[in-house]
């Protein structure tokens, strides 16, 4: 069984339901257990790369959100170019079109970054250990998020996608 996203079956059901039944394919689909791992190898580099330029910048005494939002951008353009030539060698959508999804992602994820940075830091935690936890929190959502999203069919054809299969699924 192969989970390319554009044969992803259409279920209905809560977002549990889903996330269980994701799980569970990718505890027996190969292709998936083999773009997981790269994306977790490729994502343990963008995260050495991202937790020493953010630590270099704190050192410099750089404020936190200009170290947090330079070393998580540096970080995400190399994620970009590595998932995007090594890992799901996808290129039925344009680079553009995939940037931009990209983009809209990460976007999400820097937020979720900036909010776990910024309330860890203020609670006592060191920046570079508030960082770390940050990117742990993202990990998830970034392999889904990309896989689908980013390199599957993008935001738009995804939402209707799921529109489309509930309609159904009321008819």
């Amino acid at each position: 069984m192969s989970l390319a996203p554009e044969e992803e079956p259409a279920t209905s059901g809560t977002l549990p339901f889903r996330a269980a039944a994701f799980i569970r394919r990718l505890a027996r689909d190969r292709i998936s257990q083999r773009l997981f791992l790269t994306y977790a190898a490729i994502g343990g580099l963008v995260m050495v790369i991202y937790l020493a330029l953010f630590a270099w910048l704190v050192s410099l005494r750089t404020p936190l959100l200009i170290a947090t939002s330079t070393a998580y951008f540096t970080a995400t353009a190399v994620h970009f170019t590595l998932n995007r030539y090594t890992n799901f060698r996808r290129f039925d959508r344009s680079g553009y079109d995939q940037a931009r999804t990209f983009v809209t992602v990460i976007g999400a994820q820097w937020l979720i970054t900036l909010a776990v940075v910024n309330i860890l830091s203020t609670h006592g935690f060191r920046p570079t250990v508030a960082a770390l936890v940050a990117t742990i929190v993202n990990f998830p959502v970034g392999f889904l998020a990309h896989r689908y999203l980013t390199f599957g069919v993008g935001i738009v054809p995804r939402i209707l996608r799921i529109r489309n299969s509930q309609n159904d699924s009321a008819s």
